[in-house]
């Protein structure tokens, strides 16, 4: 990513977090600040917090070339103590067209892995919405270890070591166009 992207994509996220949809973002996680991350308890035993940053340029395989450079997106989410709830709230813009799908995916950063929870779309999940927002929307939900793809252990596991992404999927790039990896907040 070249300096000037990086720039621009920073000035996009804090952009979108500002805006009335990044306030409820923020509120889910009590604040980006020391002292919202001090509220929610980031102590041992205590719940964790992940981010990802969406955006074309990690796609496997690469996304089509008519994809829009302005798509991009940010996700939040807060893991309970004992590993049994995942509240996610994820917001993405820029979209070439309505999301079709969106998944979380078990894979490292470049690799292409299988869905271990449907966000919206399918396959089906009783937990997801049948539908998508839109080229422009927000995904926000709760998974469960008594969910129908639950959250095990071991995902919880894979979770903590980042091998887990966020992919939202389009008519023109079916095989997702955008991907952020899920890392923990530090």
């Amino acid at each position: 990513m070249t300096r000037v992207h990086g720039r621009v994509q920073a000035r996009r996220i804090k952009a979108l977090l500002l805006g009335a949809v990044g306030v409820g973002l923020l509120g889910l996680v009590g604040g980006l600040t020391p002292l919202g991350v001090a509220q929610m308890g980031m102590m041992d035993g205590e719940p964790l917090l992940f981010q990802a940053v969406l955006s074309t340029t990690g796609e496997v395989p690469p996304v089509s070339a008519e994809t829009p450079h302005t798509a991009f997106g940010l996700a939040i989410f807060r893991l309970s103590a004992d590993g049994t709830r995942l509240d996610y709230s994820i917001m993405y813009k820029g979209l070439s067209g309505p999301a079709t799908l969106a998944h979380i995916h078990r894979g490292g950063i470049g690799e292409a892995g299988g869905v271990v929870r449907t966000l919206c779309g399918k396959p089906p999940a009783p937990e997801a919405p049948a539908q998508c927002p839109g080229a422009t929307g927000v995904l926000s939900g709760t998974w469960t270890s008594a969910d129908s793809q639950p959250l095990t252990p071991e995902l919880v596991e894979v979770l903590k070591n980042s091998g887990l992404y966020v992919n939202i999927h389009t008519e023109l790039n079916g095989a997702g166009e955008l991907r952020g990896q899920i890392v923990p907040v530090r």
